[in-house]
């Protein structure tokens, strides 16, 4: 799909837009156009930052501060395609007021310009870690292959480097919902459970925007010609899988699946679980989608098992960050819905659970679902109440006010053998910019209370 616009409206002008932004400019130098004949490239933003100010200024990008709906109306009407931020929530004005304005994505953007191929990754949990694996399965086998998209790194940023032979995207519903034109040459859905409420307009809504990871075309039909590869064991995604789908499971016989202590890839043994330094269920869940999505891009597998054997996880993601007084302390930041926290809990025997934050419109019962491991809970940030009342059943709860109460709660509650782990189940923005800032801020107490354990 050609990209024919002359005007784009960039709604919102974050990380995300200002990296479209500088992707339209590199297009239009790269097309030759004339200097008159220039995307003209528009933005609003409710509250910009700074240094959104700044980038705006740099690349000639008319930024409009918080418009109300008439100037949005004019905005739009003077807008050929509109590329939404991805955290933009469905009931923002702008999209009751589109009229003719077409709607893309930073991945549309990508593929106006760029035919290299790529692969993709969706889930609720786990993308990071399967991306960041499938790459560097990539690189290991010679292939120049970079991790991009709902990374720190944007798909239109990366796309710069032209020494790149394929990209793995780690695809988020946020940018998939918008896309038109999507096609990868192979892509995994890794599981399903509630989240992004507070930004979809329903939870089927979210559930079809991740279904178009498998590709999609201009009216948002299902793309043909990419390998698609799904996760037998979940019932949501394994519904919307496409009869010639690739499947991997932790339970039952698959294309990749774990048998007699052995990962096996298309009847081949791959890499013994008791080899591996991430082994719980989720992680070799993870190392199959990826071993998947390797070979689907003509990865040997032995250079697949290499990279599992080697791979001791990302931080923020059941990273260990502490030991001292027989106490180990676990950061999963990274855990922000409580599907995942429901899964974190489960990997241990004995567990005090620090959890909660700014809930993301969800349910957070789920949660509890592992509770039997729990022996303790402290509860942290705006869902504080929520968590207290869901846990005070099952074991004793108490309530901290900033993450060093937390801590020095744990700490208190935590016997020899316990893990004491962060596992919110919610969002950061309660108490921190991100979630990376909140991890980082318990791994420096859990060390202190770790060395004070040992003294």
């Amino acid at each position: 799909m050609a990209l024919e616009a002359k005007s784009v409206l960039l709604a919102g002008f974050g990380a995300a837009n200002q990296a479209v932004a500088r992707a339209l400019r590199r297009i239009t130098t790269e097309t030759g156009r004339a200097a008159t004949d220039k995307t003209a490239i528009r933005a609003f933003d409710d509250c910009p930052s700074s240094e959104s100010l700044s980038v705006a200024e740099e690349l000639s990008v008319e930024l409009v501060k918080s418009p109300g709906e008439g100037l949005l109306k004019e905005l739009l009407a003077d807008s050929e395609a509109v590329v939404p931020t991805p955290g933009m929530s469905d009931f923002h004005p702008v999209f009751d007021l589109l009229d003719s304005c077409r709607v893309l994505s930073e991945y549309d953007i990508f593929a106006a310009s760029d035919n290299r191929p790529f692969v993709a990754v969706t889930g609720t949990n786990g993308k990071t870690t399967v991306t960041e694996l499938t790459a560097e399965m990539l690189r290991r086998s010679g292939i120049k292959a970079v991790a991009a998209g709902n990374t720190d790194l944007a798909l239109t940023d990366a796309a710069a480097d032209i020494e790149t032979e394929l990209f793995v995207v780690e695809a988020s519903s946020f940018q998939l919902r918008h896309t038109q034109n999507f096609h990868p040459l192979a892509a995994v859905w890794l599981n399903f459970a509630p989240d992004h409420l507070d930004v979809h307009r329903s939870l089927q809504s979210y559930e079809d925007s991740k279904a178009l990871v498998w590709g999609c075309s201009l009216g948002k039909e299902q793309a043909e010609g990419s390998c698609s590869i799904a996760n037998l064991d979940d019932p949501a995604v394994l519904k919307r899988a496409p009869g010639d789908a690739v499947f991997f499971s932790c339970a039952a016989e698959a294309n990749f699946s774990v048998k007699n202590g052995w990962l096996r890839a298309e009847g081949q043994k791959l890499a013994e679980v008791a080899e591996l330094p991430r082994n719980r269920p989720h992680d070799l869940s993870n190392a199959l989608a990826a071993a998947a999505l390797a070979h689907a891009a003509k990865v040997n597998l032995a250079c697949a098992a290499e990279v599992l054997k080697d791979f001791t996880g990302l931080p923020h993601r059941l990273e260990l960050a502490a030991k001292g007084g027989g106490v180990e302390w676990h950061n999963d930041s990274k855990a922000t819905t409580p599907y995942a926290t429901a899964v974190a809990v489960s990997g241990f025997k004995s567990t005090v659970l620090i959890a909660g934050g700014r809930n993301k419109g969800l349910d957070l019962a789920p949660m509890a679902a592992s509770a039997t491991s729990v022996r303790a809970v402290v509860a942290i940030g705006e869902t504080a109440p929520d968590i207290e009342l869901l846990f005070g059943e099952h074991c004793p709860v108490t309530t901290a006010g900033s993450m060093s109460e937390a801590v020095a709660a744990a700490a208190e509650m935590a016997r020899p053998g316990d893990a004491v782990l962060l596992s919110p189940g919610c969002s950061s923005q309660d108490w921190y910019a991100d979630y990376k800032e909140r991890g980082d801020d318990f791994a420096r107490r859990a060390r202190a209370e770790a060395e004070r354990a040992e003294q």
